[in-house]
Protein backbone atom coordinates (compact mmCIF):
# COMPACT_ATOMS: atom_id res chain seq x y z
CA UNK A 1 0.00 0.00 0.00
CA UNK A 2 1.42 3.36 -0.97
CA UNK A 3 0.67 6.11 1.56
CA UNK A 4 2.09 9.58 1.24
CA UNK A 5 3.03 10.44 4.80
CA UNK A 6 2.21 13.98 5.91
CA UNK A 7 5.50 14.82 7.60
CA UNK A 8 3.89 17.81 9.34
CA UNK A 9 1.90 15.32 11.45
CA UNK A 10 5.01 13.62 12.79
CA UNK A 11 6.94 16.70 13.80
CA UNK A 12 8.84 15.15 16.70
CA UNK A 13 10.05 12.12 14.78
CA UNK A 14 12.81 11.43 12.31
CA UNK A 15 11.00 11.48 8.99
CA UNK A 16 13.95 10.63 6.78
CA UNK A 17 12.51 7.16 6.30
CA UNK A 18 8.80 7.91 6.50
CA UNK A 19 7.78 4.85 4.50
CA UNK A 20 4.42 3.32 5.41
CA UNK A 21 5.29 -0.09 3.98
CA UNK A 22 8.36 -0.38 6.20
CA UNK A 23 6.60 0.65 9.39
CA UNK A 24 5.50 -2.02 11.83
CA UNK A 25 1.85 -2.29 12.88
CA UNK A 26 2.36 -0.23 16.03
CA UNK A 27 3.92 2.66 14.10
CA UNK A 28 1.14 2.54 11.52
CA UNK A 29 -1.45 2.73 14.30
CA UNK A 30 0.37 5.68 15.82
CA UNK A 31 0.31 7.51 12.49
CA UNK A 32 -3.38 6.74 11.91
CA UNK A 33 -4.06 8.26 15.33
CA UNK A 34 -2.12 11.36 14.32
CA UNK A 35 -4.10 11.66 11.11
CA UNK A 36 -7.43 11.30 12.91
CA UNK A 37 -6.45 13.80 15.59
CA UNK A 38 -4.56 16.40 13.55
CA UNK A 39 -4.91 15.60 9.86
CA UNK A 40 -7.32 16.81 7.26
CA UNK A 41 -9.58 15.19 4.71
CA UNK A 42 -6.71 14.65 2.26
CA UNK A 43 -4.68 12.83 4.93
CA UNK A 44 -7.62 10.57 5.77
CA UNK A 45 -8.30 9.79 2.13
CA UNK A 46 -4.58 9.09 1.60
CA UNK A 47 -4.78 6.41 4.30
CA UNK A 48 -8.05 5.01 3.04
CA UNK A 49 -11.12 4.40 5.12
CA UNK A 50 -10.45 0.67 5.39
CA UNK A 51 -7.06 1.39 6.98
CA UNK A 52 -8.75 3.73 9.45
CA UNK A 53 -11.43 1.11 10.19
CA UNK A 54 -8.81 -1.62 10.72
CA UNK A 55 -6.69 0.40 13.14
CA UNK A 56 -9.44 2.29 14.98
CA UNK A 57 -9.98 -0.24 17.79
CA UNK A 58 -6.28 -0.17 18.63
CA UNK A 59 -5.43 3.53 18.74
CA UNK A 60 -5.67 6.10 21.49
CA UNK A 61 -7.98 8.98 20.63
CA UNK A 62 -9.90 11.65 22.48
CA UNK A 63 -13.45 10.57 23.28
CA UNK A 64 -14.93 13.01 20.76
CA UNK A 65 -12.73 11.80 17.89
CA UNK A 66 -13.35 8.13 18.74
CA UNK A 67 -17.09 8.72 19.03
CA UNK A 68 -17.19 10.37 15.61
CA UNK A 69 -15.32 7.56 13.86
CA UNK A 70 -17.31 4.82 15.60
CA UNK A 71 -20.50 6.60 14.51
CA UNK A 72 -19.14 7.02 10.99
CA UNK A 73 -18.37 3.33 10.55
CA UNK A 74 -21.67 2.16 12.07
CA UNK A 75 -24.13 4.71 10.66
CA UNK A 76 -22.55 7.71 9.01
CA UNK A 77 -20.81 5.95 6.16
CA UNK A 78 -24.09 5.23 4.40
CA UNK A 79 -25.08 8.92 4.60
CA UNK A 80 -21.78 10.50 3.54
CA UNK A 81 -20.09 10.40 0.16
CA UNK A 82 -16.29 10.57 0.69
Amino acid sequence: MCVNINKALIWESDVSNADWDRWDEETQRWYVGRVLAWGGRADILQLGLETVRRHLPHISLTPAVREFWEWYFTEGERHVDP
